[in-house]
């Protein structure tokens, strides 16, 4: 359905030419699992993980070769779920194979609580390669003695005011 120039996805998703507009966990989730090269998922709303995703204790766990945005548009993403907040891993659990994919979040605060290892964890495996940047944004991790952020195989990343 179209209302105002906007496809109404559903409850808190809604998608204007190459944004999705996400304001709860679930909307946020769906952009992920629906976004597609060049588009950009933009959040509406802080969001507060309260399950993990695919049946993960990762806020995020994305694992697909798309290159998109998450603009946090100011607003703060917040995890204690026992692993990430953010997890990327390219080429984890599918048939994804040596492609380069480039994700960029900006514009807000991750924040991973004291339950959580690490707020942002990027890897690529298979041949693949994730150039992950970063700009504008305010990482916080609780956890003593662990990484706010974590970059494992396959992986660059270019932070701009983090």
């Amino acid at each position: 359905m179209i209302v105002d120039g906007k496809e109404m996805i559903l409850a808190g998703l809604t998608k204007e030419d190459k944004t999705y507009a996400a304001s709860n966990l679930n909307a946020l989730q769906v952009a992920l699992s629906r976004v597609a090269d060049g588009e950009t998922i933009k959040l509406e709303e802080d969001i507060a993980f309260t399950e993990g995703a695919n049946g993960t204790t990762n806020g995020i766990s994305y694992t697909s070769a798309t290159n998109f945005t998450l603009d946090l548009n100011g607003k703060t993403v917040t995890s204690n779920l026992g692993n990430n907040a953010l997890r990327f891993k390219i080429g984890d659990g599918n048939d994804i194979s040596n492609t380069e994919v480039t994700i960029t979040i900006k514009n807000g605060t991750v924040v991973s609580g004291a339950d959580n290892w690490c707020a942002i964890s990027a890897s690529a495996v298979n041949g693949n390669k994730l150039i992950l940047n970063l700009e504008d944004l305010n990482v916080e991790n609780s956890k003593s003695g662990d990484f706010a952020i974590k970059s494992w195989e396959g992986t660059v990343i270019n932070a701009k005011k983090v």
